[in-house]
């Protein structure tokens, strides 16, 4: 993740993620060309010369820029709390599909937080099922319930204050995150997944939960 100076346009936002994605793609031992990525607008990143098998998923908001590079479909998305969706959040609440997930949210004792939780979540999914090449035609046409230990899908979440992170993958991969039921470590089957967040993410004292390292092999 970069924070970005003040006064950036999603433009330059869009420009700064897809040479993260490149920055990471070189510590994997891989060289993409930055300029040689698929323009804003047209869909998850792509590249001519990402090798098979491989997947890059990008978000940002308001000045912030968070990239991941992974050998197995990804998606992720960073949403920044915003102050006026206080006063209609119980419309927003009722655009979630699932009853369940409405009804934790509102017996939780921080909903904004719950459906910041929530939504990215569902971003998160809709990125995944374009990377898996089984697009959705909306957003909430995804289902949390798809997501371990229901689904089969993974799912890692992090936030501060105002921020909230999810990361949703096709396989289980090396990270130390809180994962939105569960709240023990995983560290299983890098051998099937290799997923690089940008170095950035050192940088920001409330990411340093984040890590990603080698695990053994699996059987």
């Amino acid at each position: 993740m970069q924070q970005l100076p003040g006064g950036q346009d999603a433009a330059t936002a869009s420009f700064k993620s897809r040479q993260l994605l490149s920055q990471l793609s070189t510590s994997a031992g891989i060289f993409l060309e930055p300029a040689n990525w698929s323009k804003r607008g047209t869909g998850r990143p792509q590249h001519p010369d990402m090798p098979a098998g491989w997947h890059a998923s990008i978000s940002h908001r308001q000045g912030r820029v968070v990239a991941a590079l992974a050998n197995c479909p990804i998606g992720i998305d960073l949403e920044f709390w915003q102050a006026r969706h206080t006063t209609r959040l119980n419309d927003l609440i009722e655009l979630l599909p699932e009853p369940a997930i409405q009804q934790q949210i509102r017996q939780s004792g921080d909903p904004q937080r719950s459906f910041y939780k929530a939504y990215t979540l569902h971003e998160a999914l809709y990125k995944l099922a374009s990377a898996n090449g089984q697009p959705v035609e909306g957003l909430f046409q995804t289902r949390i319930a798809d997501i371990q230990p229901l689904g089969k899908h993974f799912a890692w979440q992090w936030e501060d204050p105002q921020w909230s992170l999810s990361i949703v993958a096709s396989e289980d991969v090396s990270m130390e995150l809180p994962l939105m039921a569960r709240h023990h470590q995983i560290a299983l089957k890098l051998d099937r997944i290799s997923c690089h967040l940008s170095e950035q993410l050192a940088q920001l004292p409330a990411l340093r939960s984040l890590r990603v390292e080698p695990t053994c092999p699996h059987g």
